[in-house]
């Protein structure tokens, strides 16, 4: 039987070992240094400022009209700047939909439980570190 390439397993180079083995981290590091650069090159414009963003007066092809078309004899109205409604669910008087709400915030972790979560992950990392 013969073998071929030297007996090196199809690898080539010094003892077997694969000739571009040594540039995998250092090309790998270039691309990614280069990638970087050309990132930031994007960011920046002209004079090492940063490009204004535009401001439009209102997101749409059209501006927002005072009130909608009456449907159904109630014609609804916009106003700029307004807070929501507390609990805006409950105008629609659904039994079935207030219930869901009221399920999904009794069910719903809310920041003081997600704070104590994180410090019991903090404490059982402790003791596994030691």
């Amino acid at each position: 039987m013969r073998v071929r390439n030297g007996g090196r397993n199809g690898r080539s180079g010094r003892n077997g070992r694969n000739a571009s083995a040594p540039c995998r981290g250092a090309c790998a590091a270039a691309a990614a240094l280069a990638f970087a650069f050309g990132l930031t090159g994007c960011a920046w414009g002209p004079g090492g400022q940063a490009p204004a963003m535009p401001q439009p007066a209102h997101y749409g092809a059209q501006p927002q009209p005072a009130q909608t078309v009456a449907a159904q004899g109630v014609a609804q109205q916009f106003v700029v700047g307004a807070k929501p409604v507390p609990q805006w669910w409950t105008l629609y008087g659904s039994d079935a939909l207030d219930a869901l709400v009221d399920e999904g915030l009794r069910n719903s972790p809310n920041l003081a439980a997600a704070d104590h979560s994180l410090q019991a992950a903090r404490e059982q990392l402790r003791g596994q570190i030691g």
